[in-house]
């Protein structure tokens, strides 16, 4: 074997890992263009899922919101009806 002739054989030998690399990048493009459809997909999904949660979240707001209400109406109602009371008990043992 000559120089000339094992030099021809490296340059080929390079030459097919050239190939061998370009493919291996197209292959990584690939990947890489999945991966973005994944993350654009995972992206839109935990938006959507956010907006569920949170009028989710809202609504219950709003619901606790009402029975605080309506517990506080009635604690004040039976606040009233008491001092009421107080005001008689008072009146009658003043009477007494």
């Amino acid at each position: 074997m000559t120089i000339e002739d094992l030099s021809r054989d490296v340059a080929e030998g390079f030459g097919n890992i050239d190939e061998r690399l370009v493919r291996i990048d197209e292959q990584f493009d690939r990947i890489d263009e999945r991966f973005d459809r994944m993350e654009e997909r995972f992206d839109r999904r935990l938006r959507e899922e956010h907006e569920t949660t949170r009028r989710h979240f809202d609504v219950m707001v709003e619901r606790i919101e009402a029975a605080v209400t309506i517990v506080a109406e009635g604690h004040h109602h039976l606040r009233t009806v008491l001092d009421d009371h107080e005001v008689r008990l008072q009146a009658i043992e003043k009477h007494e």
